[in-house]
This record gives structure tokens, C-alpha cells and sequence, in this order.
């Protein structure tokens, strides 16, 4: 797999240094608006490569050269973008944002036109603006362009209700997903046996998913009080959906995709198979359920309202 970072916050840096030991990564290209900021970087990745199991090369991309590496490569995730400040909220740097794409990542997909044949990852916020900015102003097919969405979400929530079982379950063994938006008002979705031989009472698990849910919400204030940013569940989310598009385990994963029934034609969280194409199927049964459509309800028409506000819709 050749894959293309472009971005160098915290999200960038670690994910390019956790790509290069993936082993299905072959290629690693390295892109910024500040090329500086990854040059040294890449240098220091290549000369850790006599220890990686597959990748090959790590280069450094100026910015205004990107298109003809965009052409090759399978996978491209985008983490470029200002960051949310304290006391702000990813939806106050949708207009900001939207600009730096616009200058940077869309203008180098449209020039590469259908000469770029890979997946588009889109981890800057707000992810689900910024996916559909993407699928909007660009070529590439809905299929092929992803957001990272509720995956952060979706992990937490596993494990947070995992930790309320007894005897407690590790995350990967409770079946629970977000879906929706990346912010507050996802919706948890979980069945009524959350897991392999865990039978517990529909009331005790209501209690115990919102429980959870808010845990899920405070769980990054809880980590920046510290570490000033969320990190590594954001890498590993981003990672497990490359794994699952270049080995084609037909995963379930909550990306962002496209809501081709909306006719404002919005990006949200879903249970979605993910292989080689990208997006093959999404799990949209759940959304029949009426107290989870009246939430994702909520999330949609929050939505809409920064998108009119910003002259966007």
C-alpha cells in the first residue's frame, strides 16, 4: 500500500510514524502546508526503516508537487487543519477549515482528476462537514470518500459499557456502536445481548448505555487535562479502517459516509463494511428503530444549521 499523510499536527505526526510499521504499508508520502515540518521527520522515519517489516521509502512532499503522488497512491488521510481551541467546539472551525481545503487537498484532487484511484480518510474536524465538503467539491466517489466519524466513539462506548459488566469485558467483546455525528449528540445503538453469552435486563442496560454515553462525552475533556489532546484512539481508528480497506476484511466500522437519501446530501456516522472499494455495504436497519431515527434526527438538523450558516447550503 502506498499511503499519503496530509497534515503534521499531533494526529499527523503520530499516524505517519504508526503507518510505517504497518505491514501493508510499502510507501509513505508526507505532505504539509509547512513542508519543514516534515522534512526532519521523514528523515528520522527513514532511518528506522531497516527495522520495518514492508515499507520501503519515506518521503517528504511539497505541497504545490502533491498531485502526481496523489496518482499513486491507494490510501490519502487527511488530518489537515487548525486545531479546536480550549473553550471552542469542532463545529467553530467548520468555515476556517473548509478555506484550508479548499486551498490545499481539493485543489490537488481535482488536478488529479480520475488519475487518483485510492480512498480518501478525512480526520479533520468537523469530520462530517469536512467529508461532505470533499464528496461536494471533488470527484471522487462517494464510495471512496470516508470520514473517520463516531470510530473514536464507538470505541470508548465498547468500553466504558464493557467496564459496567460483571464480570467486565474487554472493549473488543461488547457489541455496541455511535452513530451519527462526531460530537455530543451521537446516538449509542446497542442490542438487547451486547455481547457473546451477556444476558442482562433491558432496564439495567438502558441505565447503564447512558452511563456510558456520558462517559463517551467527557472522555476527551478527561485526557486534554493532561495530555492537551486525544491521540491514540484517534491513530488506531484511522488505522483499522486502512487495514480494513487494503486487506479487504470486510470489516464493520462507523465512518462517515454519505446519506444518499438526504437532500442535502449529508455525511454521518453508520455501521459500514469496509474493503478494497471502499464503502460496500451500510448497515442502515438500526435507523428504522423510531427512537433512533428522532436522535439522528438531531444530529442531521444540527448539520444544517452550520451549513446555513456558513452559506454552505
Amino acid at each position: 500500500m502506498r499511503a499519503a499523510v496530509w497534515g503534521a499536527g499531533r494526529v499527523g505526526q503520530a499516524l505517519a510514524y504508526r503507518l510505517v510499521t504497518l505491514p501493508c504499508t510499502t510507501e509513505l508520502y508526507w505532505t504539509n502546508r509547512r513542508l519543514r515540518r516534515v522534512t526532519s521527520r521523514c528523515v528520522d522515519l527513514s532511518h528506522g526503516l531497516a527495522f520495518m517489516q514492508t515499507c520501503r521509502r519515506v518521503t517528504d512532499v511539497d505541497q504545490e508537487r502533491v498531485t502526481p503522488v496523489l496518482r499513486r497512491v491507494d490510501v490519502l488521510v487527511v488530518t489537515q487543519g487548525r486545531a479546536v481551541v480550549e473553550g471552542a467546539t469542532r463545529n467553530d472551525v467548520y468555515v476556517a477549515n473548509r478555506e484550508v481545503l479548499r486551498e490545499t487537498v481539493i485543489r490537488h484532487l481535482r488536478a488529479a482528476g480520475d488519475g487518483f484511484r485510492g480512498v480518501v480518510l478525512v480526520v479533520t474536524n468537523p469530520v462530517d462537514l469536512m467529508t461532505r465538503l470533499i464528496h461536494e467539491e471533488t470527484d471522487v466517489p462517494a464510495e471512496r470518500i470516508i470520514g473517520l466519524g463516531t470510530v473514536v466513539e464507538t470505541a470508548r462506548l465498547q468500553s466504558a459499557l464493557g467496564s459496567h459488566l460483571m464480570p467486565p469485558r474487554p472493549a473488543r467483546d461488547v457489541w455496541a456502536y455511535a452513530i451519527g455525528t462526531h460530537d455530543d449528540l451521537f446516538v449509542p445503538v446497542v442490542p438487547a445481548e451486547p455481547g457473546v453469552g451477556i444476558e442482562v435486563e433491558r432496564a439495567w442496560l438502558d441505565r447503564r448505555i447512558e452511563a456510558a454515553r456520558l462517559e463517551v462525552v467527557q472522555a476527551a475533556s478527561r485526557v486534554k487535562i493532561d495530555q492537551g489532546a486525544t491521540v491514540h484512539p484517534i491513530v488506531e481508528g484511522v488505522i483499522s479502517i486502512i487495514s480494513a480497506l487494503v486487506e479487504d476484511t470486510q470489516r464493520v466500522l462507523t465512518v462517515s459516509t454519505l446519506d444518499e437519501q438526504s437532500e442535502d446530501r449529508l455525511f454521518y456516522s453508520v455501521p459500514c463494511t469496509l474493503g478494497q472499494r471502499g464503502i460496500l455495504h451500510k448497515h442502515l436497519k438500526v435507523l428504522d428503530r423510531p427512537e433512533i431515527s428522532e436522535r439522528l434526527k438531531r444530529c442531521k438538523d444540527s448539520m444544517r444549521k452550520i451549513l446555513q450558516a456558513s452559506g454552505d447550503l
